[in-house]
């Protein structure tokens, strides 16, 4: 398959999977009451007080949720004058087309171009993904995480280089600050 061919083809997959997932966010609009562990409501409480750190009203943190993604939803929040979480649910509808694209660069870097299409293609059309990335939880989130993760180690493991590896060591913690304790 020629790069052109390519390179239509998943600008399509991925306009396709965008309206897909933001069509799905905006269904759940209305209906976001947050709660969802607790991302949102923790990036929200870090934003009323005006520090990303943890507070009195916080609490300790749990085990499982690192500071990346209540920092992320409170960064979402910071341009607007009323929270809602729709607006991390759309926020996330569009984090998770990033993660289409990360898994077409993986597969198309361990295995050409049609893996690529194939491996974003299989993530954009699929009902379950599409679902998960309009929620307020930290799957599309930590999901991206992990495939940037994934295409780092790759890079490096195919050339070490110092700057592949400080690519590598910052995917990697980037993951241990969504999902400590993966």
């Amino acid at each position: 398959m020629n790069s052109r061919r390519a390179s239509g083809l998943l600008v399509l997959i991925l306009v396709v999977g965008a309206g897909m997932r933001l069509w799905h966010a905006r269904s759940l609009a209305p209906s976001y009451t947050g709660g969802e562990e607790g991302y949102y409501e923790q990036g929200v409480s870090w934003l009323s007080r005006g520090v990303f750190s943890l507070g009195p009203a916080d609490g300790r943190p749990a085990v499982w949720r690192g500071p990346g993604f209540p920092a992320f939803a409170a960064l979402v929040e910071l341009p607007f004058t009323i929270a809602h979480p729709s607006h991390l649910g759309y926020a996330v509808a569009l984090l998770s087309v990033g993660g289409l694209c990360a898994a077409y660069l993986l597969a198309a870097h361990l295995a050409g171009p049609l893996a690529g299409l194939l491996a974003a293609g299989l993530l954009a059309f699929d009902a379950g993904q599409i679902r998960s990335s309009s929620s307020l939880n930290i799957h599309a989130y930590y999901g991206l995480g992990l495939l940037m993760l994934a295409c780092a180690a790759a890079a490096w493991a195919e050339s070490p280089t110092p700057r592949r590896g400080l690519l590598f060591g910052a995917a990697l913690g980037a993951t241990l600050l969504s999902r400590s304790t993966h």
